[in-house]
């Protein structure tokens, strides 16, 4: 199995909502993964509704490699380049 460094979660899926799959995560694993929530939807709610299932951070779409690169140093990973 891979180490999975960071989870990008798309807030709305046909079958499973991020938030559901994000506490299942969270339940599975014990060291626990940083996880990113996706939405075009940026409304306070969506917002909060994604830090309250567990979610790391909030990145809203359409994002840019640099509003990524941003983010994912944020959270104290390791980027080999920021993007140009």
């Amino acid at each position: 199995v891979p180490h999975i460094k960071v989870v990008l979660m798309n807030m709305t899926m046909p079958e499973e909502d991020g938030r559901d799959a994000t506490r299942k995560i969270r339940q599975m694993l014990y060291n626990p993964v940083p996880v990113v929530g996706l939405s075009s939807d940026i409304s306070e709610e969506q917002i909060e509704r994604a830090m309250q299932s567990g979610m790391n951070s909030f990145l809203p779409k359409p994002y840019t490699l640099g509003n990524l690169y941003t983010m994912l140093v944020k959270l104290g990973l390791k980027v080999q380049t920021k993007p140009s």
